[in-house]
């Protein structure tokens, strides 16, 4: 059994192959009626629904993991200028909400927040925040080319490190919503299916003991 299946999946894919290994006995005694190989079938159709949604949700839910390890600091000490002799040391939650790592500086003794997001998601929110910040400088400098000249330089930089995060994090969260959603409905059909199996099974039982 995939060790991607959720415990409702499980019990489905438990109970079809029980379902199915009588059925099998059944069909050698000649006792299955043709309407049980129908219900086989289903098993079989359902069964490999189950097993392709659960690969592409452990799909899913490794690269969005994978995502979260994307920004990557390039932190170094306030004071030594270095980072040969940093150590996380935890994370911190700042006045917006975003999550920033905290280190330890051990040549320097000192520990100290990052002034970046740890992670896509806040690190979006942290450069749609600059721009509107440059927007702001560009406006006061209006009669200082030089100081706009390097604010529209760095403005360009900030909107290609936009362009090229955006849709990356825009693409795994809608494949996960995508993905939750496939759960809500298959945990319905399993649900339903799961009944229809208890039905048959009952039906299934009368073949078995017929002519005992």
């Amino acid at each position: 059994m995939l060790p991607t299946l959720n415990t409702r999946e499980r019990e489905l894919v438990k109970a079809a192959n029980q379902f199915k290994k009588r059925a099998q006995n059944l069909v050698k005694a000649g006792k299955l009626s043709e309407e049980h190989f129908k219900v086989v079938a289903a098993c079989d159709q359902l069964l490999d629904q189950v097993h392709q949604h659960a690969e592409r949700r452990a799909t899913i839910e490794a690269q969005h993991e994978q995502l979260r390890k994307l920004v990557q600091d390039n932190a170094q000490c306030p004071r030594c200028k270095t980072n040969t002799n940093l150590k996380l040391a935890g994370v911190f939650t700042d006045e917006h909400g975003w999550k920033l790592n905290k280190y330890r500086c051990r040549r320097c003794n000192i520990e100290f927040v990052w002034n970046r997001p740890n992670n896509p998601w806040d690190m979006l929110k942290f450069i749609e925040a600059l721009l509107v910040q440059l927007d702001g400088n560009l406006a006061a400098n209006e009669g200082e080319p030089a100081a706009r000249q390097q604010t529209l330089l760095m403005r360009e930089q900030v909107m290609q490190n936009l362009g090229k995060l955006k849709p990356v994090v825009e693409t795994a969260d809608e494949n996960l919503r995508e993905v939750r959603q496939k759960d809500e409905e298959m945990a319905q059909m399993l649900h339903e299916f799961k009944n229809y199996l208890l039905i048959e099974t009952i039906k299934l039982d009368t073949w078995e003991n017929q002519g005992l």
